[in-house]
């Protein structure tokens, strides 16, 4: 049951960003999996959970706060490359005006 639930989470962890087809498929199917609020079914996420003691809304809000903080770390890293793009740019800029006789 363990080995279940680890491969879930993996799935929605490693997947979350995922760009080709197959694997963001795998995300959406552990992420569908993980947020059913199903226990009609013996392996359902709840059940597993239950079954080795653990708490199944923590899991699932430790979860939504990791994908918060990722996807807002990815959210930054694209903001600081894109800034670092539009400083190289005006840099260029500056350079070919200063080298025209321009002022800067």
């Amino acid at each position: 049951m363990f080995a279940l639930l680890e491969d879930a989470v993996f799935c929605f962890q490693e997947f979350l960003l995922a760009s080709d087809r197959k694997r963001a498929e795998t995300y959406r199917a552990a992420k569908h999996w993980i947020f059913e609020a199903d226990d009609d079914w013996l392996f359902s996420f709840e059940n597993i959970c239950e079954a080795l003691g653990w708490s199944p809304e923590h899991i699932r809000q430790g979860l939504k706060r990791w994908k918060t903080r990722k996807l807002a770390g990815r959210n930054r890293i694209r903001l600081s490359r894109l800034r670092a793009r539009t400083r190289a740019q005006l840099s260029g800029v500056s350079s070919r005006v200063t080298m025209r006789g321009g002022f800067l």
